[in-house]
């Protein structure tokens, strides 16, 4: 299983990295020219919310902006006959597909984290602590972004809810602000986002506090874990294409 797993991703990688790496690059100084204007308006105390909400930006636009429309595309080609004359299941080609996919943007991400490292000083465990927060935000964003790819069948309709989702997962819940910034009665409603308990526990393990005056920390844990287990049933549940 593993092997098969990771000669998909490895396909896909090498296919995204021949095939699409100006658009890759292209996002990355996106992303820089985010991060640069926040800093400006906010200042120096607020280039670390600036860094968060960007490493899980890449998350939320490499699993729900980019995965369903090119899983959509690859549902159209005649790759998925390929991939059908494979004995796979269809979680392997999932995760192998997912990795492939969305493996330069995550490098990028890395890289933010990095940044975010040395501005904040953060030591080894925090260092952990933000690295399995930005791979489990992943893993619960290429989950949606596979359901949303198998669901969606229509590639223009698709676009559009990709393209609203990443609206509504990053600029309009708490990734780039902090969740303090909200009124009471918004929070509740921003709790609904997933990316919201991931952010407001990145922003926590930097030493941010942020958003304890509603949950504690071990609810906005029980929250993400939450979401991440929701969309993988949901990823798993209608990964049946490979086996019909």
């Amino acid at each position: 299983m593993c092997l098969r797993l990771v000669e998909v991703a490895r396909f896909f990688v090498y296919g995204y990295t021949r095939r699409n790496i100006e658009g890759h690059l292209i996002v990355m100084i996106q992303v820089a020219g985010i991060i640069l204007v926040l800093w400006m308006i906010g200042g120096w105390d607020y280039l670390p919310l600036a860094l968060v909400g960007s490493i899980l930006n890449a998350a939320v636009v490499a699993g729900v902006g980019q995965l369903p429309v090119d899983l959509n595309g690859l549902m159209r080609s005649k790759w998925k006959d390929f991939f059908v004359a494979f004995p796979m299941r269809p979680l392997e080609f999932a995760v192998g597909f997912s990795v492939g996919a969305s493996s330069l943007r995550l490098v990028g991400a890395l890289l933010l984290v990095l940044i975010l490292s040395l501005v904040r000083g953060l030591n080894i465990i925090q260092i952990i602590e933000v690295l399995l927060l930005l791979a489990s935000t992943w893993l619960d964003m290429i989950a949606l972004g596979f359901y949303m790819g198998l669901r969606l069948r229509d590639p223009m309709g698709l676009r559009r809810v990709s393209d609203a989702a990443v609206l509504l997962l990053t600029f309009f819940s708490p990734v780039f602000f902090p969740m303090d910034f909200i009124p009471m009665p918004l929070k509740l409603v921003a709790l609904a986002s997933p990316t919201t308990p991931a952010a407001v526990l990145m922003r926590n393990v930097i030493g941010v506090p942020d958003g304890l005056d509603i949950l504690p920390i071990e609810g906005y844990l029980t929250l993400h874990l939450f979401y991440l287990i929701l969309f993988l049933l949901l990823s798993v549940r209608y990964a049946r294409w490979v086996e019909e």
